[in-house]
């Protein structure tokens, strides 16, 4: 593959047709060099290209939404420069989150500090850097915005009751205007409303619509107390599988359709979104090692406690047990960060004779690196029959991996290769 190189970036240029699969071989082929130690380190590949697929499929089918890319689901700066190099803004959570996008060159004007609760020296940070917008839903949240920050201009994160939603965050609809009357006796810029449906996987595209309809009555509310609302932040949460169960399309036409029928242009509002795992997770690809192997025999072998994440449900039959150089901490934490994140697919042996039939596969234990005992991947799949020293990829690994990773036990996050198709150079470069 042909080196791009520029101040910011270094990665690997794929041709057309070229696969993830011949990409990832042709990294994991040199492992028998005896002058390097680390070639059966686990890596990810990060492909560029699919995230600006990504957004020029954003930019097709709602054109009129803004997006402000979500950092916690991947704060690599490379990510983090493309997303401006498209033009897009960036949700934060942080002092350290707001940093790092204005390191990069973000605007402050580009920035949602998107935290209903701030500390307080993190509010007096986004007051000093310029970043005004930021959410909202307590009235202390309200009392601190006053005395630290009385220019912010605010969004108000909504909790509806006749959802399952959940609790940490958001106003629920009794207390919507109450809200809205202390900011404006305090003389507080609401600027408008945000919502965030979560957990996507699992949603009728329907709700979207339940949310935008119900919204509107929250803007009647605050126009008529004089706010000047004309902002609807309607959050992520969308999918960002490779093959997701329900597509982009399906929540996009939902979207559309009710903004249409209750944000009409003439109503002067603003629409933005806080897509992460949409962008990210289909674009990363996580490849690992097998350092180890052992045959688990139920009867023969020790009892194994269901509950430390074992082989359940074998019915008798032998496991094979396999003993990878990523697991729950340093690759797969993700999976407890949003729910979204816990759809991993097994993964699919790396060998040059290509994937294996059905026929072949046996029942097999993924478990991770670390000492602690609750460390699997997954406790019952399907996988042909593995040596010590192959190697595994794992797709749709994208998002929430080296953001919420860590090094315990010494098995540290998995470092990052980009790579990209030739067309996006002019993207690149900027």
């Amino acid at each position: 593959m042909e080196l791009f190189e520029s101040p910011t970036v270094k990665l690997s240029l794929y041709g057309k047709g070229t696969t993830i699969r011949e990409i990832a071989l042709e990294k994991v082929k040199f492992t028998t060099v005896p002058e390097r130690e680390d070639l059966d380190d686990p890596f990810i590949i990060y492909d560029l290209g699919d995230v600006v697929s990504k957004d020029n499929q954003w930019r097709e089918t709602l054109p009129q939404i803004e997006t402000f890319f979500a950092v916690k689901s991947n704060p690599d700066p490379v990510v983090l420069r493309l997303m401006l190099g498209l033009g897009r803004g960036f949700d934060c959570s942080s002092k350290k989150e707001i940093q790092t996008v204005l390191d990069i060159g973000a605007s402050p004007d580009r920035i949602i500090f998107a935290h209903p609760f701030k500390q307080e020296s993190h509010l007096r940070f986004a007051r000093e850097k310029g970043v005004s917008l930021m959410t909202f839903d307590t009235e202390e949240e309200l009392y601190m915005v006053k005395r630290v920050y009385p220019e912010a201009k605010l969004v108000l994160r909504l909790r509806f009751d006749a959802w399952k939603m959940p609790i940490k965050f958001g106003c629920r609809d009794s207390k919507v205007r109450p809200l809205l009357g202390l900011a404006k006796e305090l003389g507080l810029s609401v600027c408008g409303a945000s919502f965030y449906i979560g957990n996507i996987h699992s949603v009728d595209p329907k709700v979207f619509v339940q949310a935008i309809r119900h919204t509107r009555s929250i803007f009647e509310a605050g126009r008529g107390l004089g706010l000047d609302m004309d902002l609807l932040d309607i959050g992520g949460g969308f999918p960002g599988r490779l093959h997701a169960k329900k597509p982009f399309e399906k929540y996009a036409d939902a979207v559309r359709e009710a903004l249409e029928e209750n944000f009409p242009p003439s109503m002067g509002v603003k629409v933005i979104a806080e897509p992460g795992t949409f962008y990210t997770q289909s674009a990363g690809y996580l490849v690992a090692n097998v350092m180890a192997k052992r045959l688990y025999r139920p009867g023969k072998d020790e009892t194994t406690n269901g509950t430390n994440g074992t082989t359940n449900g074998t019915n008798g039959h032998p496991v094979w047990m396999y003993y990878l150089n990523v697991g729950v901490f340093n690759a797969f934490s993700g999976r407890d960060v949003d729910s979204i994140t816990t759809l991993f697919e097994v993964p699919e042996l790396l060998r040059l004779e290509g994937p294996v039939g059905k026929k072949h596969l046996k029942p097999s234990c993924l478990w991770g690196p670390t000492c602690y005992s609750k460390d699997v991947i997954f406790d019952r799949c399907m996988m042909p029959e593995m040596e010590s020293g192959d190697f595994v990829m794992f797709h749709d690994m994208g998002a929430y991996i080296t953001s919420s990773g860590c090094g315990f036990n010494g098995f540290e996050v998995p470092p990052t290769c980009y790579i990209a198709p030739k067309d996006i150079r002019v993207v690149l470069r900027k």
